[in-house]
């Protein structure tokens, strides 16, 4: 074999490698959270898995040159994916990603995610609600990824998890860009998101980052975060 052919045996596609790394992005973001059992941390750990998810929802589009759909059922703490484009014989998914939470439907044409059944994760997390962060916040009910992982809507949405009881109850949000369709972390709050609407920080006016494209961990803020015992300088939610 010439080693011309020998080069081209083993070259990477750009596609393939931007699959490669999005798998790698989601066990890191499955293995990667504390093993703290507080609620900062174990919203946290959801949090990032949720964005892994939407990350390899993106990138499917992307690499098929189509549309993905990610419906969120905040009554039975689940969300969908499927494939929404036009081309029917993609409507069949790829198997999910080594370390991934997706069960696959008996078709092949649905993955869900169960929020009550995430690995690494010991606390109870509810998908509190998912908006757009235009105007008053509507409820939305899906997020669709376009062929340039774009959303096909045109103002962000944000997905927000909670967990904990009483005053220790925290909120944190994921925003996905409408032109880029990377998710991003916001920080953790004390107050819901209905009680918090006529607040900037109620869609993360704040710039502290839990998550990025690149799966890492930074953060951008001055902004304390939370500490273990669920204690923080962000105000309680006083809302029934």
């Amino acid at each position: 074999m010439s080693a011309t052919n020998t080069k081209k045996r083993f070259a990477f596609t750009f596609v393939e490698l931007m699959i490669v790394l999005t798998i790698v992005g989601i066990a890191v973001a499955l293995i990667a959270p504390s093993m703290s059992a507080s609620a900062p941390d174990q919203l946290a750990a959801a949090s990032r898995s949720l964005a892994a998810d939407l990350e390899y929802a993106r990138s499917l589009a992307i690499s098929n040159n189509t549309s993905y759909q990610v419906t969120f059922d905040t009554t039975n703490n689940v969300y969908y994916l499927v494939h929404s484009g036009a081309n029917a014989a993609l409507d069949i998914l790829p198997d999910p990603p080594t370390g991934s939470s997706a069960t696959v439907s008996a078709d092949g044409k649905r993955w869900t995610f169960d929020l009550t059944n995430l690995p690494f994760v010991r606390m109870a997390i509810a998908l509190h609600s998912v908006r757009s962060t235009a105007g008053a916040g509507a409820e939305v009910a899906d997020l669709e990824f376009g062929p340039l992982g774009e959303t096909t809507r045109t103002d962000a949405t944000a997905i927000w998890l909670s967990a904990g009881g009483g005053t220790n109850r925290r909120y944190q949000s994921t925003q996905i860009n409408p032109v880029t369709g990377l998710p991003r972390i916001q920080e953790l709050q004390a107050r819901s998101p209905l009680t918090s609407l006529s607040d900037a920080e109620a869609f993360g006016s704040h710039d502290t980052v839990y998550y990025d494209s690149n799966y890492q961990n930074n953060v951008e803020s001055t902004t304390p975060l939370p500490t273990q015992d669920g204690t923080d300088s962000v105000q309680e939610d006083t809302a029934p």
